[in-house]
């Protein structure tokens, strides 16, 4: 049986930046589109916990954003009960509550 979980990007500081077209680095622009950008956050996160080698309610990963340059991205991805009791997964930056 699956289960639904609803995900929330907490949108805040430099975070916004890295899913705006304007700053996709003009060279990646033909091919990177920030929908995909968005996409590989949450398939990094996903993959991330189903490698994660314990359980809780707070994981951190990182993401390669720049490839020439090799800039990473460390984000957290904390778990817990929504608004109504249901669960979600919340992912931000990592100074961020």
């Amino acid at each position: 049986m699956c289960q639904t979980w609803h995900a929330r990007l907490a949108l805040s500081g430099r975070w916004p930046s890295l899913l705006r077209y304007g700053d996709i680095p003009r060279r990646y622009r033909a091919w990177q589109t920030v929908e995909g950008r968005l996409y590989g956050v949450l398939w990094i996160a996903y993959c991330a916990i189903r490698s994660a080698e314990h359980s809780g309610t707070e994981l951190r990963y990182t993401l390669l954003m720049d490839h020439g340059r090799r800039r990473y991205l460390t984000l957290k991805l904390v778990t817990g009960p929504g608004d109504h009791g249901e669960p979600v997964v919340t992912i931000m930056l990592p100074d961020k509550s």
